[in-house]
């Protein structure tokens, strides 16, 4: 079985961080309360709530460089083709890449691995705007 990692978008600092700890319990025996993420910024230890990050869940697999795939990354197929998004399908329970462009193509997952991760929506959003 494979490792279940995430990346949170911090919105107010506009920063990626490795979540450490998610804490989904609001009984009041956790340390920390319903939905709030643990990290480590500038050499300390912080915590957001949900309404300040956008979680992004690893697929598994990495592209044809090794770079490991999350929820909201862009990966490009060379310049021929249009890049694709890594997206959460909730009808099939399946991570997917669906095409950028007025087409909305869908690919496997697993194409991924001859794919080239090049940044992600969060970072980077005018790379939205240029694939339309």
């Amino acid at each position: 079985m494979r490792d279940i990692n995430f990346l949170a978008w911090d919105i107010a600092r506009k920063v990626v961080h490795k979540v450490y700890r998610i804490a989904f319990s609001d009984e009041g025996e956790e340390e920390f309360s319903n939905e709030e993420i643990q990290f480590r910024y500038q050499g300390e230890w912080q915590t957001l709530d949900r309404d300040e990050y956008i979680l992004m869940q690893c697929t598994g697999l990495c592209d044809k460089n090794g770079k490991k795939g999350y929820a909201s990354y862009i990966v490009s197929f060379g310049s021929t083709r249009p890049r694709y998004l890594i997206e959460w399908c909730v009808c099939n329970a399946c991570f997917r890449l669906v095409s950028m462009d007025e087409r909305a193509e869908v690919l496997g997952i697993n194409n991924l691995i001859v794919g080239e991760i090049i940044s992600n929506i969060h970072e980077n959003p005018e790379l939205l705007e240029q694939s339309q």
